[in-house]
């Protein structure tokens, strides 16, 4: 297999080989196959920014087109009838596809799935409608013609397809840049679960809203260069069809690999001019093309050739062979092996900032209450968990307790009642501004981002509270804190070995590791750990629990657990839940003792 080093040698100088192809190879192509070319990057640009949208955070958009033609018109009516010097309606062009971003923005990113599709489409094609009937403007369905290029030796295709080819590889390199940096990180977290992020201090609206803009600039940017290739513009580029367009390209280059839609543009681009010169009906062969792939390449171009290229290299059933031992390393699949001085050590930095925060409760909940409905999950809860608590949460299935655990990290809303952490009212502070203030969480249901490596998935929760979490500039791998941060805890708990494989791809065990630990990234004050227990074996669930009383004392543990010894040996001090109400509070040795509490739950076993 070859290495890391080694593929990117050949991921570089096959890059290099496609530059030197582009500027030596085009200008000698016949002027109606250069014009193709230049369409393509133009498109290309376009299928890319949708790509960063779809592929990396997840938002499957059909109003790529609204911003590309709003760069377009911007331009034409600036040069054809307001005789504007280029830079201003360049400049215009842009600002204007990106204000159109992010008012459609501010409309369509509360949504999600079905509804996102829709707005996105009824903004384009709102736009769509006015270019058609704002004749006086745009000239209506006749399109806007006119449109000079900025010099006279632009004119000349051979010259301004080196101006274009250079647009081309800014923007290639901008949107490459965005994708791998911590934002980027952030964006494919979100695609991952949005939960998760919300609970590790991500701003996911505003995550998604800044990506939707950055997006919607690009795609104006294709606009205005669309207008200077074509030196004419109709409401075509604003049309249902451009979105499709762009949407297919994606597709069948491969969504997620920014490389794939610029392929996917050329081949679209490609076929549209030729085919419509031969077959009058030639956009039924796109759709047959665009079946074909969902059916034999549903990762696209790219994907197929990177699976095929994987088989040639390394043989199926070795692909995911066990990792060389390092020291540290776990070594075999679902055994946890936690380095308890370590974790502890590493815990102990974060809550010793804690300070003054003794002087009061770490968590106090009064008279909590959510009802869905006619159903009342919880009713009438006060807790108060002192720092450095550890407080187990009992209670038969539909006791409420996984629903209390979203209210107190904000994914719920209560109907009534309130939440402090640390003397500060948090009931209606949203989940990120939480996790910011101090409050961690895991889930009952396994709730990683599992199509990333083992590292980023830290580097994700390391930085959910840290400003780098909007870097844009720079790669994730260049912040050296976070980097050092990240192989302290993968080496604390012996997952270094496994730090670039997907998380999908580790044991049940090893992710429920992986999740207290990303918790504990953040630094958190308060950790909330749903069934840390739930589903694993008897020697993983004995390893658990040593992972978890290695964590630092001042640490405050609030634990859902169902296996009633995990409980506890680990709780100092145990609640008890039933039909969303406080049944019982008090020690291991009052709950054992009470009768109550076992004729509604423990039996007769725990007396």
């Amino acid at each position: 297999m070859r290495s890391v080093v080694e593929q990117r040698r050949v991921r570089v100088a096959v890059i290099l080989a496609l530059i030197v192809a582009a500027v030596v190879v085009p200008p000698h192509f016949p002027p109606f196959l250069l014009t193709v070319v230049m369409l393509s990057l133009v498109y290309a640009i376009l299928a890319m920014s949708l790509d960063v949208l779809m592929g990396y955070g997840g938002m499957e958009s059909l109003g790529q087109a609204a911003f590309f033609g709003l760069g377009a018109y911007a331009l034409g009516i600036l040069v054809a009838r307001y005789h504007q010097a280029w830079p201003i309606a360049v400049l215009v062009g842009l600002g204007l596809g990106t204000a159109g971003a992010a008012i459609a923005g501010l409309l369509a990113v509360r949504l999600r799935g079905l509804f996102f599709l829709v707005i996105t489409l009824a903004f384009a094609q709102v736009l769509w409608g006015i270019a058609n009937r704002w004749g006086q403007m745009t000239n209506g369905y006749v399109g806007l013609r006119g449109i000079r290029r900025p010099y006279a030796g632009l004119e000349s295709d051979d010259n301004f397809y080196y101006v274009l080819l250079g647009v081309f590889i800014v923007a290639a390199f901008a949107m490459r840049r965005l994708v791998t940096s911590p934002f980027g990180l952030g964006l494919r977290g979100i695609r991952e679960s949005e939960s998760r992020m919300k609970t590790t201090g991500y701003n996911v609206w505003l995550h998604k809203y800044i990506a939707f803009v950055i997006c919607g600039a690009f795609a104006a940017l294709a606009g205005v260069a669309y207008a200077f290739v074509t030196e004419f513009v109709t409401p075509e580029v604003l049309s249902i069809t451009t979105s499709f367009d762009a949407m297919l390209m994606v597709i069948l280059g491969g969504v997620g690999t920014l490389v794939g839609p610029a392929l996917g543009a050329a081949a679209i681009v490609g076929l549209r001019n030729y085919l419509s010169s031969y077959i009058d009906h030639w956009i039924m062969i796109l759709g047959a093309i665009y079946i074909l792939t969902v059916l034999f390449a549903p990762k696209g171009i790219v994907g197929f050739a990177s699976r095929w290229w994987r088989r040639k290299e390394v043989p199926e059933e070795e692909e995911h062979a066990a990792v060389p031992a390092e020291k540290g390393d776990l070594r075999e699949p679902g055994r946890l092996e936690p380095a308890a001085a370590d974790l502890r050590a590493i815990t102990a930095e974060s809550t010793a900032t804690q300070g003054n925060s003794h002087k009061v409760a770490a968590l106090q909940i009064t008279n909590l209450r959510k009802a869905f409905g006619t159903i009342h999950a919880v009713e009438d809860v006060s807790i108060t968990a002192e720092v450095g608590a550890r407080l187990a949460i009992l209670g038969p299935n539909g006791a409420g307790k996984t629903t209390l655990f979203n209210l107190i990290s904000g994914l719920y809303k209560p109907s009534s009642g309130d939440i402090s952490l640390f003397g500060k009212r948090i009931t209606r502070v949203p989940p990120h501004a939480r996790a910011h203030m101090g409050l961690g969480r895991t889930f009952q249901i396994t709730n990683l981002y599992p199509t990333l490596t083992v590292a980023e998935n830290i580097r994700l929760g390391i930085l959910g509270t840290r400003g780098a979490r909007y870097v844009v500039h720079a790669p994730v791998s260049s912040l050296t804190s976070v980097s050092e941060r990240s192989t302290e805890l993968l080496k604390a708990i012996g997952l270094w070995g496994r730090r670039d494989m997907e998380v999908r791809h580790l044991s049940y065990g090893h992710q429920r590791q992986l999740e207290i630990v990303m918790a504990l990234a953040s630094e958190p004050k308060v950790l909330l750990l749903d069934e840390p227990a739930a589903g694993l074996s008897v020697p993983e669930t004995t390893r658990m629990v040593e992972l978890i009383r290695s964590l630092d004392p001042s640490l405050t543990l609030l634990i859902i657990e169902h296996d009633m010894d995990v409980a506890f040996e680990l709780a100092t001090e145990i609640v008890v839940l039933h039909n969303g109400r406080l049944l019982a509070r008090g020690t291991r040795e009052e709950i054992r003792a009470s009768s109550t509490v076992r004729d509604v739950y423990l039996g007769h076993a725990y007396a």
